[in-house]
Parts: C-alpha cells; sequence; structure tokens
C-alpha cells in the first residue's frame, strides 16, 4: 500500500426525517442549532423513488462554503431529494478543527462515489481522487451521540474505512483480509 497524502475523517449526522415529509424543515432546524463554519459538508441521500421498491442514492457537497444542506435543497426544486420518497439524508461534516476547503470536500465526495457508484450521481461517475487519499467515516444521531449499531441503510453501504491509492480502491473489511477491490 501507498503513502497517504491525505487523510479525512467525515462525522455522518443523521438520518433527518426517515419516512416523513418534514424533511427540509427538520434538516434547517437542526443546522441552525449546530453551526459548522469550517467549510463545505457532504451530504448522503438515499431513498425509493416513486413506483420503485430498490432504494437509490445520491453523493453531494453543500455549494456554499458555510456548509448548509437544507440550502442545497430548498434553492434547487430539481434537485434529486425530490424525486424520492422514504429518504434518508445523512450530513457528512469534517470531524477535525480545522476550516476546510471546497477541494477537500471534492476529493471526499469522489471518494465515496469511485467505491459506491450511486445510480443518481449522472455527472461524477466512478472519478477517483487525485493522489492517494483515505476517509473514516463515524455515524453520529442528530443529537451528536455516536451510533453503536448500523440501523439505517446508508450507514450499511458506506464502509468505516475507504482508501484510493495506487493500487486501487481499499475497503475496511478488505483491509482486515488484505485483499483487494
Amino acid at each position: 500500500m501507498s503513502k497517504l497524502d491525505k487523510m479525512f475523517a467525515i462525522q455522518w449526522y443523521g438520518p433527518f426525517s426517515f419516512g416523513t415529509d418534514d424533511c427540509y424543515e427538520n434538516l434547517r432546524d437542526w443546522e441552525q442549532k449546530h453551526p459548522d463554519e469550517r467549510g463545505f459538508c457532504i451530504y448522503y441521500i438515499y431513498g425509493k423513488p416513486p413506483q420503485k421498491k430498490k432504494g437509490r442514492s445520491y453523493i453531494g457537497i453543500t455549494l456554499n462554503k458555510n456548509g448548509v444542506v437544507s440550502k442545497r435543497y430548498s434553492n434547487d426544486m430539481s434537485h434529486k431529494i425530490h424525486q424520492l420518497r422514504d429518504k434518508e439524508v445523512w450530513v457528512g461534516r469534517f470531524a477535525d478543527k480545522h476550516k476546510h476547503s471546497r477541494k477537500d470536500s471534492e476529493l471526499c465526495e469522489s471518494l465515496l462515489i469511485a467505491y459506491l457508484d450511486p445510480e443518481l450521481n449522472i455527472k461524477k461517475k466512478k472519478f477517483y481522487p487525485d493522489g492517494n487519499v483515505a476517509l473514516i467515516n463515524r455515524w453520529y444521531t442528530t443529537d451528536a451521540k455516536p451510533r453503536q449499531r448500523r440501523t439505517y441503510e446508508v450507514q450499511k453501504l458506506v464502509p468505516d474505512i475507504i482508501i484510493c491509492d495506487d493500487e486501487g480502491i481499499w475497503v475496511s473489511e478488505q483491509l482486515l483480509q488484505g485483499q483487494k477491490f
């Protein structure tokens, strides 16, 4: 395995409004109570399209440097989230205390998309990040309590560790077994 150029830890908060229609209000209220001035955020949406039983995923980053995800949905009525029902919306924030650039968020987004290949991501498909990058994913309730179990679908899809290096993409389960993806 090659040396890493960058390593990030993301704290995922959610889900917001699992199976309800007040997703935007819950998310907006949470963001107002828990502001984050450290930069752009990542978000993960999972839900079912109309008339479908199988869920679909979308991963994105905020357009604003204050990391407000709810504005991303409310300002864009053509956003993928509006097509889904029974949604899980998760907000991913950097775990360290440093301010992060849009480029850092894009690296993490690209790594997640490269490994997970979400169905609703059309513009960014299988785009591997520049350099060797590691991503640690940690899960929290909306009250910022660590989640001990993988209850929700997004938690089951996203590995705890994802590494992209010169040899390919590795995830936590493969690291334990010493296998490549």
